[in-house]
């Protein structure tokens, strides 16, 4: 499963954990953004 596919089904999820998971992702995603200048 690629990420995209991932990301998107973390995004249609309308369960608390999902909606945790996906805020966790952009968390990181973020924080990774300011560190390395890419997320991925």
């Amino acid at each position: 499963m690629g990420s995209t596919d991932f990301l998107k089904w973390v995004q249609e999820g309308d369960d608390p954990f999902r909606q945790t998971l996906s805020t966790l992702l952009f968390i990181v995603a973020g924080f990774s953004l300011m560190l390395n200048g890419d997320p991925f």
